[in-house]
């Protein structure tokens, strides 16, 4: 939405009279309706937001069943990347043979003991769901801040739209008096120098 509101305004400043009411009841149109899009998206990251919770117990287990099977590779890039391991932690896999190798902090396990060999004396104690949860609500508040951000700036630039509106017809009926006033001495005076001799 950002860059369409750019290339609206760019495309207002580079091909629009400002001074033809409709061009700039156009503009004005075409950024409220912006303004209401940015409005809805913030109000829905702002209602999802509240609405992420933890998955009920019932729908962990298929999810993890997938996790030990089918989505591994998914999973194991999940645990290397987000610092976590299962979905409720490292006890999730005591039922499997072993833990993988994702869940394993390599950093900190080869920092702390140099004599061992391909063990992992250290692993990732979160649950990959409090982690998937956390990011989630982070960036559905980014993006309500996001919106509420440019909801105000185009808020601030229909103001500044109405504003510079009402000078501009301001002026043109300024000028236009001054036109009749001109018209109308300049006939006074004609009208003057026909009658006198």
């Amino acid at each position: 939405m950002g860059l369409i509101t750019g290339l609206i305004a760019w495309c207002a400043w580079q091909f629009l009279d400002f001074t033809n009411r409709g061009q700039v009841v156009i503009f004005s149109v075409a950024l409220i309706i912006i303004t209401i899009v940015n409005t809805s998206a913030g109000i829905w990251a702002l209602v999802r937001h509240e609405q992420v919770d933890v998955l009920p117990v019932a729908q962990l287990e298929p999810i993890f069943e997938r996790a030990v099977s089918s989505d591994k590779a998914r999973w194991d890039q999940m645990h290397s990347k987000l610092h976590c391991c299962g979905i409720n932690g490292p006890g999730d896999y005591q039922d499997q043979n072993a833990i993988p190798w994702s869940c394993c902090d390599i950093v900190t396990s080869l920092a702390s003991s140099h004599d061992s060999k391909g063990v992992c004396t250290t692993m990732y104690a979160r649950g990959c769901q409090h982690v998937v949860i956390n990011r989630i609500k982070s960036i559905l508040l980014h993006i309500f801040l996001l919106a509420l951000s440019t909801v105000l700036l185009q808020v601030c630039f229909i103001v500044c739209m109405t504003c510079y509106t009402r000078a501009s017809q301001e002026r043109m009926e300024r000028r236009k008096d001054s036109i009749m006033s001109a018209r109308s001495s300049k006939e006074t005076g004609t009208n003057d120098n026909l009658l006198s001799p």
